[in-house]
């Protein structure tokens, strides 16, 4: 098992949440580390590294090795080979409920979007 944290179209309420039904819903968490969030309004969101704009808030869960395989084929993620991948899954500190966990998360480098300042895409 495996935690992951999702900021955008994997949280409830958003199209690929399917992915994530049968894994075990943590609730609220956000980065403990600031990042940067694009998007554009409705878009695909991206968080990436390259300047620390604000804390990003999304959902943690707890995913089983084939939900974790399956996401990685969402966000087109190769472990192996990260030069042919669209979306980076690393390690990263999360808040969660006033501890601080280790979580995956989807980065990617993309720099031509919007800034979502406030670090939450569900608001955007």
């Amino acid at each position: 098992m495996a935690l992951v944290f999702v900021y955008g179209t994997l949280q409830k309420g958003f199209h690929n949440h399917r992915l994530l039904e049968r894994s075990i819903d943590c609730g609220p968490a956000k980065t403990a580390d600031r990042y940067v969030l694009r998007s554009r309004p409705h878009g695909i969101p991206f968080a990436g590294r390259d300047k620390a704009v604000s804390q990003i808030e999304g959902e943690l869960y707890e995913v089983n090795d084939a939900t974790l395989r399956r996401l990685d084929q969402l966000e087109g993620c190769r472990i192996n080979n990260p030069k042919l991948s669209w979306y980076h899954r690393e390690l990263i500190d999360v808040h969660w409920r006033g501890e601080c966990l280790k979580a995956w998360i989807y980065f990617n480098p993309d720099i031509r979007e919007p800034i979502v300042e406030h670090g939450c895409w569900a608001r955007a």
